[in-house]
């Protein structure tokens, strides 16, 4: 597994890629809005429209994203595996899949990752030896395998070896990870070849929370001369379930105030703003109280628009789309209501350090 920091930790099976599937009808965008706001990532703007919403972490913008997939037929939230990195650094996974498994879903797609420090050439000879006639089997149905390879600097061949394909319901990717990391990110880590298995249904939150007991389940198709670890535990399926939760765990408010204000961007605009102007500070403070007082005006309004819609659901179910209407435009206004928050939260604490001294 390799942090947000370029480390890597070897032998630990992780979550590397997680969609969540939801009625159109009943999701959690809102809460999960709030809750990506709250601590550190931002709406991509030029990337989202009305049917697709992409949040990234603001500190690391490059290191994936949460893709918020709106259709008619169904509503999926796609949690890359660079977000992912970034969540467990935070300890914010356990609060995470909480959060996802508060109303029914399913879980449509799980990455679990193994990475061994183990150069890939090799593993690859012995791939090919073990399945000479390139069939896999997961189950009692075969699967065809492939290879996307190139010469490495040292001419030896490397890359990657498929097992399956995208509508697999279990399918696998090993490869040269640190080959790969150079050739996207310019950047060198320690030899390392990675597993993955990739799972299409019959899964849960629970699986994604600790991969463990399924990754090894499985894993013996392709980790040919790698000894399962001990006590393992039996998986247990548990997709015929609606959901799964955790006991949530959620960062202090100081906590994440404390990451709001590590944003020297943020704090070098106030600092800008306030010398081009004369009383520049007061005058920001009076916009600003503005702002929150319309804020609050706008939020009360929402309560009761929320409460006219649930009445007139009862009455008569056939709102949907002017629900729909209503909740994308409510959005908007709950990203502009936490920009304005951050803003206030570092004017605050720079007046009371300005106080202290």
């Amino acid at each position: 597994m390799i942090s947000i920091l370029g480390d890597l930790d070897y032998n630990v099976v992780f979550c590397d890629w997680l969609d969540v599937t939801y009625s159109p009808d009943e999701n959690v965008i809102p809460e999960l809005s709030q809750f990506l706001l709250s601590h550190d990532f931002v709406l991509d703007k030029k990337s989202s429209s009305d049917d697709k919403l992409i949040y990234r972490p603001l500190m690391v913008k490059e290191f994936g994203a949460i893709k918020i997939d709106i259709t008619f037929r169904f509503v999926r939230i796609s949690t890359s595996g660079a977000v992912l990195s970034f969540l467990r650094y935070h300890n914010l996974i356990p609060s995470y899949l909480y959060l996802l498994g508060q109303l029914p879903h399913r879980v449509t797609r799980l990455d679990l990752s193994l990475d061994i420090d183990k150069d890939f050439p090799p593993i690859l000879q012995g791939l090919r030896r073990h399945y000479s006639d390139g069939m896999v089997s997961f189950s009692r149905k075969k699967q065809t395998s492939r290879t996307y390879l190139v010469t490495r600097d040292d001419g030896q061949e490397s890359g990657t070896y498929y097992i399956g394909t995208t509508k697999s319901k279990i399918s696998s990717r090993i490869y040269d990870k640190q080959l790969e990391y150079f050739e996207k990110r310019h950047y060198h880590i320690p030899t390392c070849t990675r597993y993955e298995l990739v799972f299409k249904g019959g899964v849960t939150l629970k699986d994604a929370a600790n991969g463990v007991p399924l990754f090894w389940k499985h894993s013996s198709v392709v980790l040919l001369n790698y000894m399962k670890p001990k006590n393992v535990p039996t998986w247990i399926d548990g997709s015929k379930y609606s959901g799964w939760t955790s006991e949530i765990e959620p960062n202090p408010p100081y906590v994440r105030l404390e990451r709001i204000l590590e944003d020297d961007s943020l704090l070098e605009a106030m600092e800008l703003i306030s010398s081009l102007l004369p009383n520049g500070r007061r005058i920001l403070d009076g916009m600003i109280s503005k702002k929150l007082d319309a804020m609050t005006s706008k939020r009360l309004a929402k309560s009761l628009l929320k409460s006219k819609l649930t009445l007139l659901d009862d009455c008569d179910g056939d709102i949907t789309a002017s629900k729909k209407a209503d909740v994308s435009l409510d959005h908007l206004r709950q990203i502009a209501s936490w920009q304005l928050r951050k803003l206030t939260n570092i004017i605050a604490s720079v007046q009371l350090e300005s106080g202290n001294s």
